[in-house]
């Protein structure tokens, strides 16, 4: 709640506490990965991602996490490497458009992320009604195309 009120130092506290109960937990983790990158220490933001990651045993959505902080680190060899690992295993099983979403709005391909988020509200993916808050997506919210989004999923109007 504090993320999507853009109170991201008071977040960071929070997940930090949440991890002083429970070092194990991998979406507070997650939560501290979004909260460091949207204050500028994007190291840690990759680093906690990356726990994430490890703790969760690799689920997409902790994969997507790490390659947008990583995108955002400017690493952008290794947000891509996670990109395309993600685009293989939908050889396999389904991964939710919202995933790629993530990380091309961190590497800054407006058009791309676009058309994944257009492609998650066919899914009905349950991440699209965050589209109005999340802070992941404030660099598209100038685009035609966000807006359309917004109304489509019913936030805005």
């Amino acid at each position: 709640t504090l993320c999507f009120a853009r109170r991201f130092e008071e977040a960071i506290a929070g997940f930090e506490e949440a991890l002083e109960l429970d070092a194990q937990f991998p979406y507070a983790h997650f939560g501290l990965a979004l909260a460091y990158g949207e204050v500028g220490r994007h190291g840690e933001a990759v680093e906690a991602a990356g726990r994430a990651r490890e703790l969760s045993g690799g689920t997409n959505a902790t994969r997507a996490i790490e390659g947008y902080a990583l995108a955002r680190a400017g690493e952008t060899a290794s947000a891509r490497g996670i990109l395309e690992a993600l685009e293989a295993a939908k050889a396999t099983r389904h991964v939710q458009a919202s995933r790629f979403a993530l990380i091309l709005a961190g590497l800054g391909e407006t058009e791309r992320a676009l058309d994944q988020l257009a492609l998650a509200c066919d899914e009905r993916s349950r991440f699209v009604v965050f589209l109005g808050t999340w802070s992941i997506y404030d660099r598209l919210r100038g685009e035609g195309r966000f807006g359309a989004l917004l109304e489509r999923v019913g936030l805005t109007g």
